[in-house]
């Protein structure tokens, strides 16, 4: 099947299929929608499928072909690829002068041939500067060297400078023949009408949890107890599944279960001596904060199905635990809304800076009190 590594977005497929299949492909695109739902590995996937050597339009792209290998790894002469970077001195070429700072390039490149999914980040502020458009509009106008197709992949484009979106206006209106552009950015509403003007739009979809479970187990081979966690903690992001699929950050999901123990145990001792282990000791970060919480989310929702849907929850091994809860309060499914609530308005505090500690304390006896 043509763009066969495009997951779940069967209405994006449908639009580049018709203009491949038609050879009505627009000069310039631009992929919207939320991060994670695979906008910059379908732009890779369709200029690929644009200079895929194979004759069979269905398996277009093959992945297999000189020109797939090349664009895979970020080699083509005539795919270029232009994203954000730090305030570094660029030569004419657009090519990074430091060498130190070349290797910082080099890095997040390779990182995103290594897992197109994962966010790689530079220390410094970042943006697309004019220095790399008029790199850009050289090539523009240079002859293919290799390909059917030449191709020009942004990220994040709505990062570009006042300059750098004044000048690659005027490239967008008239491109040279066999010359596309393809935009990725998160929010359609930052860019200017003049750019939308003259582009396609595509809108990418959060994926259903089914999806990103799908794409687990069957790409990634995962385990199906973790293939249901980590598509239930991405919220439609698949590239959050991936991520938590390769760092198996597992510590958190662990003192979230000895939170749950010692809540069942009311065991304030218990609850205390956790505190320090799990977050003060180590200086938990808010990120590992709010995963503690979206934990706790994901229990009360398993609560609430155990009983009349037990294929769709997610702590599938600790059925027993969430068993004791269950048979702890005959009325805590009814309590469950309000706990989501509550639980709600800790997260919002402690975004706000309210004492941690403080939270946890609270969070405890919202617990305690499902059970009483």
């Amino acid at each position: 099947m043509m763009l066969s590594n495009v997951v779940g977005q069967n209405k994006v497929l449908n639009i580049l299929k018709n203009a491949f299949t038609t050879d009505k492909i627009p000069q310039a695109y631009i992929f919207h929608g939320a991060s994670g739902t695979g906008k910059l590995l379908t732009a890779f996937s369709f200029a690929k499928a644009l200079n895929c050597l194979d004759n069979n339009i269905e398996i277009k792209p093959c992945n297999k072909c000189n020109s797939c290998l090349k664009i895979s790894q970020f080699s083509h002469s005539d795919i270029h690829f232009i994203f954000p970077i730090p305030n570094y001195d660029i030569d004419d070429n657009g090519v990074v002068k430091s060498q130190t700072e070349f290797e910082q390039i080099r890095k997040y490149i390779d990182g995103k041939i290594t897992n197109p999914w994962q966010d790689y980040t530079f220390d410094k502020p970042t943006a697309i500067r004019i220095e790399q458009i008029r790199a850009l509009q050289k090539d523009v106008v240079m002859s293919k060297v290799e390909g059917k197709k030449k191709v020009f992949i942004f990220e994040n484009f709505d990062k570009l400078t006042i300059s750098a979106t004044n000048s690659f206006l005027k490239t967008l209106e008239e491109p040279p023949p066999d010359t596309h552009f393809i935009l990725t950015v998160e929010n359609l509403s930052k860019l200017l009408p003049t750019i939308l003007s003259r582009c396609v739009s595509v809108e990418f979809y959060p994926l259903s949890k089914e999806k990103i479970e799908e794409h687990l187990l069957k790409t990634l081979h995962c385990e199906p107890s973790k293939a249901k966690l980590y598509s239930s903690l991405a919220n439609g992001d698949l590239a959050k599944a991936i991520t938590l699929y390769h760092n198996e950050n597992l510590d958190i999901l662990d003192f979230t279960i000895k939170f749950l123990e010692i809540v069942i145990n009311h065991d304030e001792i218990a609850f205390l001596e956790w505190i320090d282990k799990s977050f003060v000791k180590t200086s938990k970060s808010k990120d590992t904060f709010m995963s503690f919480i979206e934990y706790l989310y994901l229990w009360l929702n398993d609560l609430q199905l155990i009983q009349h849907q037990p294929n769709r929850v997610v702590f599938i091994n600790q059925s027993a635990l969430l068993s004791k809860f269950l048979s702890s309060n005959k009325y805590i499914v009814e309590k469950i809304p309000n706990a989501l609530l509550q639980l709600d308005e800790y997260n919002q505090k402690h975004q706000g800076n309210v004492n941690q500690k403080l939270i946890l304390i609270q969070i405890y006896h919202l617990f305690i009190n499902l059970l009483n």
